[in-house]
């Protein structure tokens, strides 16, 4: 018996620490296949032990260790912490204290006797659910471990005066130190002390880097709790109320705090931990609880769950729950109550959570208002930097304020850009690093230095700005932002490895960035945005070492991105990344080699899945004004899937018919990228008119009764209201499902955006008697995607039924120097005219008056000099070979051709009819103008022609309507108005004005208001105009949106003084026109409607949008308008005007075709005036300067081509068009 005790012992002796080195001689793996068996037999030793054996003390020690080596590194229980305390307590009162076996029974104990928690199986630390539920069970300030706390602290001390192996004693020392500031400040309740030490020890006693970030972030919340004050000491009673009631609170709160945690580290809690806490968390409570306030409190608490959710989904549906549960939990409260106010300053939050799930900018400028309501002040006060929760919501909503005023559109000013950076340098430097706010403060001063580097090319900036947001990623106290700054830094150290040329720093960023991939997502598409983000990298350090390897990698790297986007929620990230994408491959094809023609196919197959994103998105808003940004986003992007696919064309790529297809796709990207603003507008009148007439009776019924028509705005498709409960979220997303799978005339499922096709196209043009439709594409600038070069023309032949690619050279970005001195100098022009000086001014203004009217004239020669070169520069550069080609097509046709221009780009700018033409095949004389040889119409886009061009026109004089001058500003309007009415519509009603009152026989029925023209017009409330004619100021805004006619206010005033602020209520804007209720019904006529008011038909800039005041009265159920490109010269406008409506309703010509022959009248030295005409406008005829080109072509038509005259429907003679040719749709490439 005794030798099996003796060898027994020594086996177990082996499994110790050993006196030499203070470590465990063997492997894991050989404890684990040896320790049962040692344990058991020692166990049965040690039962059968009398009280006087002398080996009793080291038998207990060894099996008193055993069970701490089970409990320390696992997997050991709770068990065998207990018979290990027991065992070792009872050892060290037999054996020698200064033996080996003594110290290392004694360190035993007293590691047993400090708080941790259960190894796993494999001997690593617990995970995060079950680490936390252990804490949650221990009261560490109570008694009992208070009690072993001060005996281990005493075996401790004994251990510092002895001698044990080195790495032993230092493990001692530091666990010795720990154990006496835990202990002390436990029982104090110092907790804030407690979290400080835990966080500067984590990192050496949790080497799992999961693991130590989960803690971090435990620790992190647990700071943010309300604490009691350090120096409350514990009470040796037990707690006055620990009932259900407040069993089942405790659980409320610890769930809450688990949630927080799983907030910054995604997938703490487990697969199915997140739903259990939610459905804690939802449910009612069990028992009565214990105060007023409770319930409040509740869905409070859920709210905040909903958010976690919905920031991991992204699923706007989510948003909408938790802004509810969050509104119906405080709606019971008083307005003081901190609860009520936290949740107040969380609704811009939730604002722009909403509005990048789904895309809205309405969401994103109503948190703007919101942020900017509740904005407490600049930060710059030390008072706000210790002022408990609420005032931490304050500093943190200033911090969002500055963030969006960074992000903003209109990037703020030199001095408010300073001002914004002293103060979050301030914040910086007066917050400690474990404020709440200290990584966002930082994360926003390093954005707003690289603002400034970006703004003045300061390297330095640069380098400062990457190194604030390298440390607010870094930051340990920040779980909540490091994520999403880890994916903001990369693109970020990118610009500067490139500016730096060190690619090697790159290639490490991609490594570590790649090891930081994350398995569970913080917030939707943070895999993807990663994934993007390095593929950023990889193109950056491809750019410096030219290795084809690194853009290979990065096309990888954005291929699965693209696997793992999200459907349907943030459509921001989903259009970068495969815009990303389309560039990379676009770029790997330029470069040649096998593959280059797969590349490009894949490019723009993807670049045609961006613009389509694009254009639902602008579906998503809520207006003109919304569409128009979020269509910008893509500016440009449509322009270079066409360039590849035009130099596709060119090369055949391998396909047996090389233009057959690639046409078709120059047709699509053109057709997805143009017009998006004016096409929703098209597509969100009457939706739950599509939704009945696809079988949807009752979801129809539900969106009236959701979306009551108030009169005053129209609600495109699938937009959000101003208040969240107006249309609900399931509701949009029903009616998106529907509407997306609406079948065809096929029978197929057509996209929501479709695009007309090259056959439909081409049968619109035989139906409205034109031979050509034309897409006018300028090269873009060279990049590395092989998207530069040459421009083009798209041509859809009516006659032949083809689809021809025609390259233009002069189209190039270097052949359109012409136009860009126009823009140049008409820019200028323009920016002087709204700034002429009025009159009465003193003798010092009279002198700054001439020398700014001075300023004024050499602008005004300066552009007519840029307009006679752009004219000159046209004609060869594109329309020349344009009506050569269109000319050949059309053989021995009698008449002029009747071409629809669609310019693209800033091409939209250029008066084409204006084209001088060389001598040759498409001018019989040198020197004569595209219009002295063809037809021209202008249209937004193929989609915008089709949907005039199958309106019919109604008799120009069945119901016209004349509006004159409404604020008495026009020298000739009177002439002008006085001509029409006598010599074409003596029957007109007049809105407006006349200086001396209105003459006999005119009859003045209203003042020109913007909504008197609005109730004229299709879709409106009076009776419907045939025609209507408006001379008054008209002007391209700083956006396209904001351009506008100058209409009387409603109140009867003058109008806004001049630079006076906000909006004009007497401007009648593009949005206005937009987003009104109501359309043309389907296949009702339209009216012909003139603006005889400048720039009504021109864009200043999004020229791709072609969003003008013409476009936009052409796409809300006009067939016809007239606009114009430039300020027109009073008298010559007025003279020609009446000579346009002399052709159109004396002699009944289709309006472009009355538009042509009065600019050919123009154009004729030998003109005649009109019968009828008198006074000043007959005077005005005899002018020699008429036929320059500033006088006769600032007015162009846009909307139906048709020939027939007013009255006569589009497209009714069956005879017509059917020997005009095939509908082929066949492409072709003129090289």
């Amino acid at each position: 018996m005794a030798e099996r005790a003796e060898e027994i012992l020594a086996r177990a002796g082996r499994l110790l620490p050993a006196e030499e080195t203070g470590q465990v001689p063997t492997t894991r793996q050989e404890l684990a296949r040896l320790m049962p068996d040692v344990v058991r037999e020692l166990s049965e030793l040690e039962a059968a032990l009398s009280p006087d054996d002398p080996s009793g003390p080291v038998l207990r020690a060894r099996l008193g260790g055993l069970h701490a080596l089970l409990s320390l590194t696992g997997p050991g229980t709770e068990e065998n912490r207990a018979e290990g305390v027991r065992l070792l307590r009872a050892a060290r009162a037999g054996l020698p204290p200064d033996t080996w076996e003594a110290r290392r029974a004694a360190v035993a104990l007293a590691l047993l006797l400090v708080p941790m928690p259960p190894m796993t199986q494999d001997g690593k630390p617990p995970a995060f659910p079950e680490l936390f539920a252990w804490a949650a069970r221990n009261d560490f300030s109570s008694e009992p471990l208070q009690a072993d706390m001060k005996e281990a602290g005493d075996i401790f001390a004994e251990l510092s005066a002895v001698h044990l192996p080195g790495p032993l004693a230092v493990q001692v020392a530091q666990i010795s130190s720990a154990t006496a500031f835990f202990r002390q400040a436990a029982a104090a309740r110092d907790y804030n002390g407690l979290f400080d030490m835990a966080g500067r020890i984590l990192p050496d006693v949790v080497a799992d880097p999961a693991q130590r970030e989960q803690l971090g972030a435990l620790l992190h919340v647990a700071r943010t709790l309300p604490q009691p004050e350090p120096g409350t000491a514990a009470s040796a009673e037990p707690p006055p109320g620990t009932g259900p009631a407040e069993q089942e609170s405790e659980e409320r709160v610890a769930a809450m705090v688990r949630l927080m945690v799983e907030m910054a580290v995604p997938g703490a809690l487990g697969a199915d931990g997140l739903a259990e806490h939610l459905r804690l968390l939802e449910a009612p409570r069990r028992h009565a609880p214990p105060g007023a306030g409770t319930a409040a409190d509740d869905a409070f608490k859920a709210g905040l769950a909903h958010m976690v959710l919905a920031l991991r989904t992204g699923d706007p549906e989510r948003v909408v729950d938790a802004a509810e549960r969050l509104r119906v939990a405080v709606a019971g409260l008083p307005p003081g109550d901190g609860t009520r106010q936290m949740v107040e300053r969380m609704s811009p939050a939730l604002q722009l959570l909403s509005g990048r799930s789904r895309g809205s900018r309405e969401a994103d400028e109503r948190a703007s208002r919101l942020l900017a309501e509740l904005d407490p002040g600049p930060l710059t006060d030390p008072e706000r930097f210790r002022q408990g929760p609420l005032e931490q919501v304050r500093m943190l909503l200033r911090l969002l304020l500055l963030l969006e005023r960074l992000a903003a559109q209109d990037a703020p000013g030199r001095e408010e850009l300073e001002a914004i950076t002293e103060e979050l340098l301030f914040v910086v430097q007066r917050s400690r690093e474990d404020d709440e706010w200290y990584g966002l403060a930082v994360l926003i001063l390093g954005m707003a230095l690289l603002v400034d580097a970006r703004s003045t090319g300061s390297l330095s900036a640069l380098r400062r700005g990457a190194r604030y947001l390298s440390l607010a990623a870094d930051h340990p106290g920040a779980p909540y932002y490091r994520r999403v700054l880890a994916v903001v830094r990369l693109p970020l150290l990118a610009l500067t490895a490139t500016l730096e040329r060190d690619p090697d720093q790159i290639m490490t960023a991609v490594h570590e960035a790649r090891a930081a991939l994350p398995e569970t997502e913080l917030v939707v598409n943070e895999r993807a945005r990663t994934r993007w983000a390095i593929a950023m990298l990889l193109e950056a350090a491809h750019r410096l070492t030219r290795e084809p390897a690194r853009l290979d990698e990065a096309i990888a790297e954005l291929e699965a991105g693209r696997a793992e986007l999200a459907a349907g929620v943030d459509p921001e990230t989903s259009r970068g990344l495969l815009w990303q994408l389309a560039r990379s491959r676009g770029e790997r094809a330029a470069a040649g080699g096998p593959g280059a023609a797969a590349d490009r196919a894949a490019a723009i197959g993807t670049g045609l899945d961006c613009l389509r994103l694009t254009g639902e998105a602008v579906l998503l808003q809520l207006g003109a004004e919304h569409g128009l940004r979020t269509a910008t986003d893509g500016a440009g992007d449509g322009l270079r899937v066409a360039a590849w696919a035009a130099t596709r064309a060119g090369t055949g790529d391998g396909a047996a018919d090389p233009a057959a297809g690639e046409t078709r796709d120059v047709l699509e990207a053109l057709e997805l990228s143009r017009a998006l603003v004016l096409k929703a507008a098209a597509t969100s009148v009457g939706v739950p008119e599509q939704l009945a007439a696809l079988g949807h009776a009752e979801l129809a019924r539900e969106w009236r009764r959701t979306v009551p028509d108030t009169g005053q705005r129209n609600e495109p498709l699938l937009s959000d209201p101003a208040r969240v409960t107006e249309i609900p979220g399931t509701l949009r997303r029903r009616a998106l499902d529907v509407l997306r799978g609406a079948p065809g005339p096929d029978g197929a499922p057509r996209p929501l955006l479709r695009v007309p096709d090259a056959a439909e196209l081409l049968r619109g043009l035989r139906d409205s008697g034109a031979d050509a439709l034309a897409y006018l594409v300028p090269g873009p600038e060279p990049q590395h995607d092989g998207a530069g070069g040459d421009g083009f023309a798209l041509v859809l032949d009516g006659g032949s039924g083809e689809c021809t690619v025609l390259p233009l050279p002069g189209l190039s970005p270097a052949g359109r120097a012409p136009l860009a001195r126009y823009l140049d100098a008409s820019a200028a022009r323009s920016a002087l005219r709204r700034k002429r000086p009025a009159g009465g001014l003193d003798a010092r203004e009279a002198a700054h008056a001439v020398r700014a009217v001075q300023a004024v004239q050499a602008a005004e020669m300066r552009w007519r000099s840029a307009l006679e070169a752009l004219c000159d520069w046209a004609g060869p550069a594109a329309l020349a070979p344009l009506l050569d080609h269109v000319g050949r097509e059309r053989g021995d046709a009698p008449g002029p051709p009747r071409l629809v221009l669609v310019p693209c780009g800033n091409l939209g700018v250029v008066p084409w009819h204006a084209a001088r033409l060389p001598a040759g095949p498409a001018a019989r004389a040198a020197r004569r103008y595209a219009v002295q040889e063809a037809v021209l119409s202008y249209a937004a886009s193929g989609a915008e022609f089709l949907r005039a061009a199958a309106r019919g026109r109604m008799p120009l004089r069945s119901c016209p309507v004349l509006v004159t001058d409404p604020r008495l500003n026009l020298v000739r309007a009177e002439d002008e108005v006085l001509a029409l009415h006598r010599l074409c519509y003596p029957d007109a009603r007049v809105l407006g004005r006349f200086l001396d009152g209105p003459p006999p026989g005119i009859r003045v029925t209203g003042a020109g208001t913007p909504e008197e023209l609005l109730a004229v017009l299709p879709g409106g409330a009076g009776p419907r105009a045939s025609m209507v004619h408006v001379m008054s100021h008209g002007s391209a805004g700083t956006r396209p949106t904001l351009s506008a006619l100058d209409l009387a206010p409603p109140d009867g005033g003058p109008g806004p003084a001049d630079g006076a602020r906000g909006p004009d209520p007497g401007g009648l804007t593009v949005s206005r026109l937009l987003d009104r209720p109501g359309g043309p019904a389907s296949g009702e006529p339209g009216p012909l409607v003139v603006l005889s008011a400048c720039e009504t038909d021109l864009s200043t800039r999004d020229h791709d949008e072609a969003l003008t005041l013409a476009t936009a009265i052409v796409a809300r159920g006009a067939t016809d308008a007239v606009g114009s490109r430039w300020t027109a010269l009073d008298g010559a406008s007025a003279l020609f005007m009446a000579v346009f409506h002399h052709f159109a309703a004396r002699r009944s010509l289709a309006p472009p075709d009355a538009l042509r022959a009065a600019q050919m009248w123009m154009l004729d030295p030998g003109r005649q005036a009109p019968d009828g005409l008198g006074g000043e406008l007959l005077r005005e005829a005899g002018r020699p300067y008429l036929a320059d080109v500033v006088a006769w072509a600032a007015f162009i038509h846009q909307g139906s081509p048709c020939p027939a005259g007013p009255g006569v429907p589009a497209a009714t003679d069956p005879a017509k068009g059917k020997a005009k040719g095939k509908e082929t749709g066949k492409g072709k490439v003129r090289r």
